[in-house]
């Protein structure tokens, strides 16, 4: 009795886990869409809001623009080379991708994730 009390727990453990990651999947998901929404509707402004705020190492490196890093470097980036003053996006222009083919990977921890 008690070796399949354990088994149920260890096997519960693995579920709660497997169901934690996907949530956290979800999660990440829903901020690349939120993010892909703000600058679809250039309200390019808003999406340094979206970075990590106080993680060290947080960076943007997009139309070869260079890397910008730190929480200032990509505030930066995002009210100078795409300000919504400066960039007006083109003519059928659609920034969805991110939300269509989300690219996100989080370590075996749940501690850390990347998104393209």
């Amino acid at each position: 009795m008690a070796e399949k009390l354990e088994a149920e727990v260890l096997r519960l453990k693995k579920q709660v886990a497997e169901l934690s990651r996907i949530k956290d999947y979800i999660e990440i998901w829903k901020l690349q869409s939120r993010y892909a929404h703000l600058y679809f509707m250039l309200r390019n402004s808003e999406i340094p809001s979206l970075f990590a705020q106080k993680t060290p190492g947080v960076s943007i490196d997009i139309e070869d623009a260079g890397i910008y890093e730190g929480i200032e470097g990509v505030k930066r980036f995002w009210t100078t080379f795409l300000s919504e003053e400066r960039y007006k996006g083109a003519p059928g222009w659609l920034a969805v991708h991110m939300t269509v083919n989300p690219i996100i990977e989080i370590n075996k921890d749940g501690t850390r994730a990347k998104g393209v």
